[in-house]
């Protein structure tokens, strides 16, 4: 999860909340949540990942009639790594950077007043120096609202879509063919390398949110994910607003084997919600304990009109 909101929150979202507000952070867990977003949003995300990897997500969202259309890219941050090849094994001034890059665009329809679906398509990237690989992978999900009894079902695939393929000149020798002459041009070798399955993820969710009082309001989160790659996870989550500005985030994430998992089973944050005119400030903070290295933060900020 590259949000705050989704990070504290774990897997728990694939429904939403009656009461949120943030479609565009939404679309992240489930497509259909886009429709959420009401006029124009704007969000920025970082993750601050292990070994000073810095993750960085930036998202645009306009609604239009009973339609909701978004824009993101996220990119990978690894800093500069010293360049160590075959020929040149010690470390020099020489560095690279490694690169990984999602860009997506998603749609979403509110086609009854209680059933939305919808879907966004990414384009992935992988670069690391001289090798390249890419990808074209879809997300899909529904939602289901009975808002006066404060429910919300949701259901989501994602990362339908082709296989992670690699090229590039990392992947191309010159060599001396058998029985090639001294004087010779050598000869240009190239090796294929193994394309790569993404992990299709399955999501249903369901959300219940109730206000508790006039200045409180609570909503609790449930799931259930299917990895095509990993354990299933069963996920809980609970979000408290007060006043309708701050809100105090929790979850469980649950797996058969949890030493497997690289974070551990709590995570925590929080976010504020500011109204200034027209236009509506969020700030939010996740803190996702580690089985390894430091632990991970993510912040985000979001602007909504």
């Amino acid at each position: 999860p590259t949000t705050a909101r989704l990070a504290s929150l774990g897997t728990a979202l694939t429904a939403g909340s009656v009461l949120q507000t943030d479609g565009l952070e939404a679309l992240f867990a489930n497509p259909a949540a886009l429709m959420v977003n009401r006029g124009t949003g704007v969000l920025v995300s970082r993750v601050n990942y292990v070994a000073d990897v810095g993750i960085n997500t930036v998202g645009a969202a306009q609604q239009i009639g009973n339609n909701n259309l978004a824009l993101f890219i996220t990119a990978w941050d690894f800093g500069d790594i010293p360049r160590q090849t075959e020929a040149n094994p010690e470390i020099s001034d020489l560095t690279f950077s490694p690169k990984i890059i999602t860009a997506g665009a998603a749609y979403a329809r509110q086609f009854t007043d209680r059933i939305a679906a919808g879907v966004t398509v990414k384009l992935i990237s992988e670069d690391i120096d001289d090798i390249t690989g890419n990808a074209v992978a879809f997300d899909g999900g529904i939602t289901y609202s009975i808002d006066h009894l404060g429910l919300q079902f949701g259901f989501s695939v994602k990362n339908l879509g082709s296989k992670l393929d690699y090229g590039g000149a990392g992947l191309e020798r010159r060599v001396r063919l058998e029985d090639q002459q001294p004087d010779a041009d050598l000869g240009s070798l190239s090796f294929d390398a193994q394309s790569v399955d993404l992990p299709v993820l399955l999501n249903f969710g369901m959300s219940y949110t109730r206000e508790i009082s006039g200045q409180a309001s609570l909503s609790l989160f449930g799931n259930f994910r299917s990895n095509s790659f990993d354990q299933d996870q069963y996920a809980a989550g609970i979000e408290l607003g007060l006043v309708d500005l701050l809100y105090l985030r929790g979850s469980l994430e649950i797996t058969a084997d949890s030493d497997l998992t690289f974070f551990q089973t709590g995570r925590f944050g929080a976010g504020l919600k500011i109204p200034v005119g027209s236009i509506t400030l969020t700030a939010d903070y996740a803190y996702l304990p580690t089985r390894f290295f430091s632990d991970v933060q993510v912040f985000t900020v979001g602007l909504s009109i």
